[in-house]
């Protein structure tokens, strides 16, 4: 019998195919775990290394022994009319069958089409986290002061008194003041002030609330250090409208 026809009558053909789709699957999963377990390249690399030298050895057994009924033997000492090797050869072609499966799932997963969030996610170039704003000395922003009133017809009159003591504030030698433009961009946005500070690149805040009730309002105003979050300052007002309109016109 040629060579051709004893390795395959000794099914080093199956063997090697089975150990093939074993060692790409082996593989696969050292770099898995490779991966999650942050081992170095040289570990890795000596592992597929330790996979690939296998393929000889295994098939130096294959060829030297055979499986029999009684067990492992050399293939020297078997009968060949009392060889199992075609029995052997089906086992092998399953074996080699659910292995493919394998390797078509693996694959199947590694080549489909992945969604476009996925596939943008995965392919986006890392942005670098942008540096902290530089924050003006002696600056401050008035936000839009909250219409605390049951009107909502008071809105007007709230952020008017803001923009008021904007303009007032401008007029302080060396304060830098937030123009009303940026400030007031902030009404009714639920965020801290840190955050506000930082887009709008101040050390201060001056915020407040406004609350009438019939001819009587209350003005609250609290400035705030910023970086810190603390109050500096607060004060409540407590005025007639009337007398208040007046005071303004004068």
């Amino acid at each position: 019998m040629s060579v051709l026809g004893e390795m395959k009558r000794r099914n080093l053909y199956r063997v090697g195919m089975v150990y093939v789709i074993t060692g790409w699957i082996l593989i696969q999963l050292g770099y898995v775990v490779a991966y999650n377990f942050g081992a170095s390249g040289w570990l890795l690399g000596l592992y597929i290394m330790g996979v690939v030298i296998g393929f000889p050895v295994v098939m130096y057994l294959a060829w030297t022994f055979e499986r029999t009924a009684e067990g492992i033997k050399r293939v020297s000492e078997v009968d060949p009319a009392a060889s199992i090797t075609p029995e052997t050869g089906h086992k092998l072609d399953i074996i080699i069958a659910l292995l493919a499966a394998v390797v078509g799932i693996v694959s199947l997963d590694q080549f489909m089409p992945k969604p476009l969030e996925l596939a943008i996610e995965e392919t986006a170039v890392p942005v670098e986290p942008e540096p902290d704003p530089v924050i003006l000395e002696n600056s401050i922003a008035v936000l839009p002061f909250v219409n605390m009133s049951a009107e909502s017809s008071q809105d007007y009159f709230s952020d008017g008194l803001s923009e008021e003591l904007l303009n007032v504030l401008t007029r302080v030698e060396g304060l830098n003041v937030v123009s009303r433009t940026s400030s007031f961009a902030f009404k009714n946005e639920v965020r801290n002030i840190q955050r506000i500070a930082r887009s709008l690149r101040v050390a201060n805040i001056l915020e407040g609330s406004v609350r009438k009730v019939g001819n009587k309002i209350r003005i609250t105003a609290q400035l705030i250090d910023a970086e810190n979050d603390v109050h500096l300052w607060s004060n409540s007002y407590d005025r007639d409208m009337t007398t208040f309109f007046r005071s303004r016109m004068k």
